[in-house]
C-alpha cells in the first residue's frame, strides 16, 4: 500500500475495476447469468481480499461504495429501481424472503474494522 496518494490511487482502480466489472456484466444477453455472477461472486467474494488491505481511515467510504455498486447492479439485472425497504429485502437470505445478495456491511464490517484497527 505505501503512502496514503499510492493508497488514494490503489482505491480508485479498484473501483474503475468494479466499474468495468459492471460494464461487461451489462453486455451480457442472459439476465440469468448476470444474477448468478452478481450472486456468487460479485460484492462479498470479489471484494474481501481488497477489504482486508485497506486502511481504517478509507474502509467504511470504500464498503459504502461497493455495497451501493452492488445494489445498482440488482436494480439493473431486475429492470426495476429499488426502494431502501427492497434493498433491504434483497440482502436477505433466500429463507428468510430475500435474494440472498451479501453486502460487505452487513456480513463482515465488524471483523473487518477489528483487521484494520490492528495496523
Amino acid at each position: 500500500m505505501g503512502n496514503k496518494i499510492s493508497t488514494e490511487e490503489w482505491l480508485r482502480m479498484k473501483g474503475m475495476e468494479m466499474t468495468n466489472l459492471h460494464r461487461k456484466m451489462k453486455l451480457l444477453h442472459s439476465k440469468q447469468t448476470q444474477w448468478a455472477i452478481l450472486r456468487y461472486t460479485y460484492a462479498y467474494p470479489k471484494f474481501m481480499n481488497i477489504f482486508r488491505t485497506v486502511p481504517k481511515y478509507y474502509l467504511k467510504e470504500f464498503i459504502q461504495y461497493v455495497d451501493e455498486a452492488a445494489m445498482d447492479m440488482v436494480a439493473y439485472v431486475l429492470d426495476y429501481p429499488l426502494n431502501a425497504e427492497q434493498m433491504i429485502q434483497v440482502q436477505l437470505p433466500f429463507n428468510h424472503g430475500g435474494m440472498g445478495i451479501m453486502t460487505i456491511k452487513k456480513t463482515t464490517l465488524k471483523p473487518l474494522k477489528l483487521l484494520a484497527g490492528n495496523r
